[in-house]
């Protein structure tokens, strides 16, 4: 039982890449619902149970936006020390 399950917030914004295996706890526990699964199930003796591609939680999550500090190295560490007209790499002391 192997695989990577996308994580949804209540508002569908992506969260979290988890294992398959926590993925099929929280839908167990009602934590979660499965948005898309796939063609492969996981079998017990009483039920079987598809395998879920992306869940969503139930309840919504804040999560804390991190800001970070507008500088001129932040942005090259950003555009990965790219020239934005060109696209063109240059090496950190060349950049402006």
């Amino acid at each position: 039982v192997e695989g990577s399950v996308l994580v949804l917030n209540a508002s569908y914004e992506p969260i979290n890449i988890c294992n398959l295996r926590r993925a099929m706890k929280m839908i167990i526990k009602g934590v979660a619902r499965a948005e898309e699964t796939s063609d492969r199930q996981i079998r017990s003796v009483a039920t079987a149970i598809q395998v879920p591609l992306v869940i969503r939680l139930v309840r919504y999550v804040r999560i804390p936006h991190i800001m970070v500090k507008f500088s001129r190295r932040n942005v090259f560490m950003r555009d990965q020390y790219a020239c934005q007209y060109t696209g063109e790499e240059y090496p950190k002391h060349l950049l402006t």
